[in-house]
């Protein structure tokens, strides 16, 4: 198969999985395909970009890549053209380029636990750089009408989640996750196609490096904005966004903690305080 039939097949949705991916790209060359995929990760045609997003994992996976080759595709999606591409702006088809290359950098990084195309200054340089854009990105579309899921936010999460996840992630780097996850439930907008689920699993992965669990819980009060503004106001109407995020993460977070000891203690702690967060919310700063 040519690369011109490849990405025809894409946009009529034939490829969706790794099955014989290494069958399936052999007669293509490898760096016309990377450039081919680093070209089309941001396409607003959203058959295309659910697939070239995880074409970079297959390659490292199956060998169809030096390392270096490997180290090259991601260094370039964490830089300027892709996760940091219109970063800052909203209602813009850039966000399409930062949340696939979002799940395109989470995916790498959880290769690269197995293959270590990234030594310690690059896996340095890449927790700097998400942690600077999960501050950054204020794009929070969910589904675009005619064009697809953008979901920045939630696809961060997930980059931020295979961050952890990583074996050179040590809980001192924890705080700056923590920090990431409160900036985003605490935006002024209301969060309506689950990224806030999303959020919640960095959490679990969290546990499992061994964050625990009182330090959870006091990050966990520090979330609840306080509600100050005139009730029945404009002001007071938006001052809410913050606070339903939080409550929908602590949701779906009571629902996938596990059942270690930290993860009951803290579940326990999770529905007691969002029974109460309400009322909280409202108490004087």
């Amino acid at each position: 198969m040519d690369l011109k039939q490849l990405f025809k097949d894409m946009e009529e949705g034939l490829i969706y999985d790794d099955l014989d991916y290494g069958q399936l790209v052999k007669d293509i060359e490898p760096k016309e395909l990377i450039k081919a995929i680093l070209d089309n990760i941001g396409s607003t045609n959203s058959l295309v970009r659910e697939n070239v997003c995880y074409m970079p994992t297959y390659m490292v996976y199956y060998d169809l890549i030096s390392l270096e080759d490997a180290r090259n595709v991601f260094m370039a999606l964490i830089g300027d053209d892709h996760l940091f591409k219109g970063l800052g702006t909203t209602e813009c088809d850039s966000v399409f380029n930062r949340a696939f290359s979002s799940l395109a950098i989470g995916s790498l990084l959880d290769q690269d636990e197995d293959k270590g195309f990234l030594d310690e200054g690059q896996f340095t340089q890449t927790l700097d750089k998400i942690v600077e854009y999960m501050h950054k990105e204020v794009d929070r579309r969910g589904f675009v009408l005619g064009k697809g899921w953008a979901h920045a936010v939630a696809h961060g999460a997930d980059m931020l989640a295979a961050l952890v996840r990583h074996p050179r992630f040590t809980m001192e780097q924890a705080d700056k996750i923590l920090d990431c996850v409160k900036f985003q439930l605490n935006c002024d907008k209301k969060f309506v196609d689950g990224d806030e689920n999303r959020l919640a699993n960095v959490i679990p992965a969290l546990i499992k490096k061994g964050l625990g669990g009182d330090r959870l819980k006091s990050w966990i009060e520090s979330l609840l904005p306080k509600i100050t503004a005139k009730i029945y106001t404009d002001e007071h109407y938006r001052s809410l966004a913050p606070l339903e995020n939080v409550r929908g993460f602590l949701v779906y977070l009571y629902l996938i903690l596990g059942d270690d000891d930290v993860s009951v203690d803290l579940a326990k702690f999770v529905k007691e305080f969002r029974s109460q967060s309400w009322q909280k919310a409202h108490e004087a700063s």
